[in-house]
């Protein structure tokens, strides 16, 4: 078992940030009242996207819950003709629950564009672009955060009164810019903690390793959980995880649609589920809506157009990278 620490400071870039925003009207594909926290079942669920291919009906988000007696898929809504598809997106799904919006990103090459689609309403807004290539995501403390892909930065962005982007911060350089890695995808526990599926990568983005790690925020120590060759069958299959109901971390292979447990030594539970493959996914932990829809709705509400521009000046602290690494 070999585990590195890695110490560092944290780095904060602001950055000069365009939004723009367009609303356009989407299809609600099933009913919303099915992620009503039920009273007595344990409620426990997560929202899934998929990327338009052969094998997928296009790119929807479904909802994966459980329904007291066994796991179900419905689908909550057909993005296909909203988000432009590219190989790797939709991707970079984060959920915020208190406000029932899910955030979703389209990658290419030179840049990503961040959505958000509210499923209160069924309307789907272009928020704008990210500084950099976001990967893996999640929801903490209101705001998204995202790992940048082809770097070890872990950045953060917040949003104005309006919901538009207002800044997309570097909160760590997670270690020293002695690795760069790709996000299959992050999670926060309920401690803060950050866990990270990874691959680890050269300047050509090609996979050395694939890793399980954490990310302590309070004091900017990465530990390495698990490393391996990407097709060492002990590393090959972490993905997309999400944590559930009690703290426990769910993993999700996209390429193949099995679900399963992420122990905390990085060991992978049994399949207990399987769905259709999902690029990135959320946990939803008693979302607060109790409307009842259960048909098929088309919003009327045209479409318009808002652009925001924000300016923060750049600030480069001082930092000292300390390294330790034990073996066992």
């Amino acid at each position: 078992t070999t585990t590195t620490t890695t110490t560092t400071t944290t780095t904060t870039t602001s950055t000069t940030t365009t939004s723009t925003s367009t609303s356009t009207p989407m299809t609600t594909t099933s009913p919303l009242n099915m992620f009503r926290c039920p009273v007595s079942s344990g409620f426990r669920g997560f929202l899934g996207v998929t990327q338009k291919q052969s094998a997928q009906p296009g790119s929807i988000i479904q909802a994966v819950a459980w329904n007291g007696a066994g796991w179900s898929t419905y689908n909550i809504s057909d993005i296909s003709g909203a988000i432009p598809p590219t190989p790797s997106s939709p991707n970079g799904v984060a959920y915020d629950s208190a406000n029932m919006q899910f955030y979703v990103a389209s990658l290419n090459a030179a840049d990503t564009s961040l959505y958000r689609v509210d499923l209160a309403t069924s309307t789907l807004t272009l928020l704008g672009q990210t500084a950099e290539l976001s990967g893996g995501a999640a929801w903490y403390q209101g705001a998204y955060w995202y790992g940048a892909q082809k770097s070890d930065h872990l950045r953060r962005v917040s949003f104005l009164a309006n919901g538009m982007i207002a800044e997309d911060v570097v909160v760590a350089n997670m270690t020293n810019g002695t690795q760069l890695f790709t996000y299959g995808d992050i999670d926060f526990d309920s401690n803060g903690l950050l866990w990270m599926s990874v691959s680890v990568v050269n300047v050509a983005g090609i996979a050395q390793l694939k890793q399980f790690q954490t990310y302590d925020l309070a004091n900017g120590t990465l530990t390495v959980i698990r490393s391996a060759a990407p097709l060492d069958l002990s590393v090959s299959q972490y993905s997309q995880i999400a944590f559930g109901q009690g703290g426990v971390l769910y993993n999700h292979v996209a390429g193949t649609g099995e679900w399963m447990v992420l122990y905390p030594n990085g060991t992978l539970g049994a399949t207990f589920v399987r769905t259709l493959g999902y690029t990135d996914v959320a946990a939803v932990s008693c979302p607060p809506w109790t409307t009842v829809s259960t048909v098929s709705t088309q919003s009327t509400t045209p479409t318009t157009t808002t652009t925001v521009t924000t300016t923060t000046p750049t600030t480069t602290p001082t930092t000292t990278p300390t390294t330790t690494t034990t073996t066992t």
